[in-house]
């Protein structure tokens, strides 16, 4: 995750805490300790995890620019998307705080 998509996943949690429910940072990622594999989160996973009323919120932050893989979605991604809509959480794609708000359903909102 780089700098601006940091500060766009910063920004999000801050108001998620802030004003509506719990949102935390989620690691993905693996590790490798020794000769053995610690995998963070699963495969796909979004950065931003939490709950606002009772619903399961699913953010994954991106931003614009000339980088296709950097505004864009992976396949592990869409299908992790997927798993949290037929469960019925909420899943986002933001590039800003603004997008966020605007995508979130008006039902999370205060």
């Amino acid at each position: 995750m780089g700098k601006e998509e940091g500060k766009v996943c910063k920004d999000i949690i801050d108001y998620i805490n802030n004003n509506l429910g719990l949102a935390w940072r989620n690691q993905s990622g693996v590790l490798r300790i020794g000769s053995r594999y610690i995998y963070l989160a699963p495969k796909g996973s979004p950065d931003i995890v939490g709950c606002i009323k009772g619903k399961f919120l699913g953010v994954e932050t991106k931003i614009l620019g000339n980088e296709k893989k950097k505004s864009e979605t992976t396949i592990a991604q869409e299908e992790f998307l997927d798993k949290i809509s037929k469960k019925g959480g909420i899943y986002i794609k933001a590039y800003s705080l603004t997008d966020f708000i605007q995508k979130l359903p008006a039902e999370l909102k205060n």
